[in-house]
């Protein structure tokens, strides 16, 4: 199984190598939205720099992940099927995806923070919740991108499957972030956000468990 995951990964660079401009047009997207945003706004506060943030993370992991399965259709969606399973795959692309987010959110946070300044206060607990909201967003775009590529309308059909899973993800890194605007040790800010921390950690322990119960089914439609 690790073997066969390894070898997708592999795979799954070398088409992102063969494909920059896919890569480039992200990283143009989330550079041109935090140049609107410094010429839009003289000052950003605190709280809404965070959730400026997230939206514009949220909209680079909705455009990175809804193309995951664009390749995996028609006959080489049978050639895959007789080489690795189900729960392969999507591990492979939680991995791969969980990646190319986790880059892009710390890119965004430095280019955020060297145009309009950075009012975080607690970087650790900060890039303990890029990692959390990297890997819980990975996981559940990936499951429903998997669904969507079944429709005719994969877009449609990925905003509405996404938007009840995504919210409370959203909600609990929104609220992570707000302790970051604080000062102090990283022990003494996690022990407040210890709440945020274990709903996150709770959400991504949900979403695996369905995914690798449902995705195998999904593989074989």
């Amino acid at each position: 199984m690790l073997k066969n995951i390894v070898h997708l990964l592999k795979y799954e660079f070398k088409r992102e190598l063969r494909q920059a401009h896919a890569l480039g047009g992200l990283l143009l997207y989330v550079l041109s939205t935090l140049f609107i945003i410094f010429i839009s706004f003289a000052n950003v506060s605190g709280p809404v720099w965070i959730i400026l943030y997230w939206i514009i993370v949220l909209f680079a992991a909705v455009n990175a992940i809804l193309r995951s399965f664009s390749n995996e259709m028609g006959n080489r969606r049978l050639y895959y099927f007789s080489l690795v399973n189900g729960t392969e795959l999507y591990v492979a692309k939680v991995i791969y995806n969980f990646i190319i987010l986790g880059v892009l959110s710390v890119l965004n946070f430095i280019a955020f923070a060297a145009i309009s300044g950075s009012p975080i206060l607690n970087i650790p607990v900060f890039l303990l919740g890029i990692g959390l909201g990297s890997l819980g967003l990975s996981m559940a775009l990936t499951l429903i991108a998997g669904i969507a590529s079944q429709s005719t309308n994969n877009g449609t059909m990925m905003t509405i499957l996404g938007f009840p899973v995504i919210i409370p993800i959203l909600l609990s890194l929104v609220h992570l972030s707000a302790f970051t605007l604080q000062t102090g040790t990283f022990s003494t800010v996690g022990t407040e956000a210890y709440g945020d921390i274990m709903s996150l950690l709770g959400i991504i322990g949900l979403l695996f468990a369905v995914s690798v119960f449902l995705f195998p089914f999904l593989w074989k439609n």
